[in-house]
């Protein structure tokens, strides 16, 4: 198996041998009203030195996280993920993916791309050579509830980061061959059963989770009541809001595609 470091070396020597920034591109501009524009999953596959190539996929988050996910393509296959904070920077349309050492973080945001830039805060290609563009792709649209990643991101009108203090996501899948729910709670992962019935009525029963005892567990506990309650549901432009008759919504979901 191929090294972690090894990896980061391999992606380094690429990115540190090409050319320096170019005012072409860095002169393109977005304004604040593009965020929305720019915002979704971007994917493509970038050089590497010692494999057939580095496949990248990168996901930006509204409430400004990132999910990073780095697979070495080839005979040697190795996954690497990286989730965290990402921070603009309006005034040069630039995101720099917060907590990452010794590998790229900064990119440069195009029309339905981005390009990579090396560890000098440089541009790594110029206009003729794409090498380390990466694209975006058109995600789905959903139009269901079940078999997709909900991500909370709002509970009882209050928005939170859709990372917990490790890192992770908390979130629920309904699984349609078996009915049955399963989730992380941001401290336990819990499961259950649901109902679904016509006119998106939707309720859960027999909810259960691990038994780790976590500092705070009060949004754990403050979710999981959302489930006793909720009956009905709304989809619309991939989020997903549970709710109790037609109150404000109890809780609020982004899907997140595998």
């Amino acid at each position: 198996m191929i090294n972690f470091l090894l990896l980061i070396s391999i992606l380094l020597l690429v990115i540190c041998s090409h050319k320096p920034k170019n005012e072409i591109l860095l002169n393109y501009k977005l304004s604040s009203l593009d965020i929305l524009y720019w915002l979704g999953t971007y994917k493509d596959t970038l050089p590497c030195r010692d494999c057939v190539g580095i496949e990248i996929t990168l996901r930006l988050f509204s409430d400004n996280s990132y999910q990073l996910s780095l697979d070495s393509l080839g005979k040697r296959k190795n996954k690497f993920e990286f989730n965290g904070k990402y921070k603009w920077y309006t005034n040069e349309n630039i995101i720099e993916l917060i907590g990452l050492r010794n590998i790229p973080n900064k990119y440069l945001i195009r029309e339905n791309s981005l390009v990579q830039m090396n560890i000098n805060d440089n541009l790594i290609t110029d206009l003729t050579d794409d090498e380390f563009i990466i694209r975006k792709i058109k995600e789905n649209i959903v139009n269901k509830i079940e078999d997709i990643n909900w991500i909370l991101i709002e509970i009882n009108g209050k928005s939170f980061s859709r990372l917990d203090k490790n890192g992770k996501q908390i979130q629920f899948k309904l699984l349609s061959n078996s009915k049955r729910v399963n989730g992380y709670g941001g401290c336990n992962k819990f499961w259950g059963n649901y109902l679904i019935k016509e006119g998106n009525r939707i309720s859960f029963s027999k909810i259960a989770s691990t038994l780790r005892a976590c500092p705070d567990l009060h949004l754990e506990m403050e979710l999981f009541r959302i489930f006793e309650k909720v009956d009905n549901y709304i989809i619309k432009d991939n989020f997903l809001y549970l709710n109790k008759a037609k109150m404000s919504p109890l809780a609020k979901f982004e899907a997140v595609f595998d």
